[in-house]
């Protein structure tokens, strides 16, 4: 397929022709829906995007900017790998290696990051969608205090 003058090969993977032409056809779209001067972005300078649009309570801040930080001292290619290539399975396995063992609002609160991070690579069309969308929010526990006896049913 030609796009804005570029040749772009891609094995479709299947042998029936219409399910050849849908698959086709989103290939194209996912062209339509970026900016191919962009197609080079890593999630580092996604990143750095993000935390410049920060704002809000200084601890919120602190804590944001501290999630934002964390995939360059642990991802390996953070800098240097185009965004467009992370598969959605390593943003799940990245967040669970390295939030998966915290309390579960600590997780939800780094998904959060890295989903609006992604978000705004979107809106800004370096990626087609998002390669996080699908990561399962961690449930919180339900911690309920002790059975408290009815009155009742304690003797006197």
């Amino acid at each position: 397929m030609r796009f804005a003058g570029k040749l772009y090969r891609r094995a479709l993977g299947t042998s029936d022709y219409k399910l050849a032409r849908r698959k086709l056809a989103d290939f194209r779209n996912g062209f339509e829906r970026t900016d191919t001067t962009k197609g080079k972005t890593s999630l580092g300078k996604t990143l750095d995007a993000y935390k410049a649009t920060l704002t809000g309570a200084a601890s919120t801040l602190e804590k944001k900017r501290a999630v934002a930080a964390k995939p360059r001292q642990t991802w390996f290619g953070c800098d240097s790998l185009p965004l467009r290539t992370i598969a959605p399975s390593q943003v799940t396995a990245w967040l669970s290696q390295h939030y998966g063992s915290q309390s579960p609002s600590y997780y939800n609160a780094a998904l959060s990051v890295v989903r609006t991070a992604l978000e705004m690579a979107v809106k800004d069309r370096i990626i087609a969608e998002k390669p996080g969308r699908r990561a399962q929010v961690s449930q919180v526990q339900q911690t309920y205090p002790a059975d408290v006896p009815h009155s009742s049913s304690l003797r006197r």
